[in-house]
């Protein structure tokens, strides 16, 4: 007999449920793509509270210009 067959019959034996792991993977990657976007979002609050704190008026836009080209 096998060596997975003989861990399925372990499983069985003690009234273990055996795991559909392609499903688990596939939750997986969506926790994580949804951990990837919860990041974007917190990051993107975090600016958007810092860039509300700008006064436009102070704004020196030759510095902008500069940077952006850099």
């Amino acid at each position: 007999m096998s060596n997975k067959l003989k861990e399925i019959d372990k499983f069985v034996m003690v009234h273990i449920q055996l795991i559909d792991y392609p499903n688990l993977i596939r939750i997986q990657k969506e926790i994580n793509g949804l951990n990837i976007l919860f990041n974007i979002y917190d990051e993107f609050k975090r600016n958007k509270l810092l860039w509300s704190n700008i006064l436009w008026t102070e704004l020196n836009n030759n510095d902008s210009i500069i940077s952006v080209l850099k």
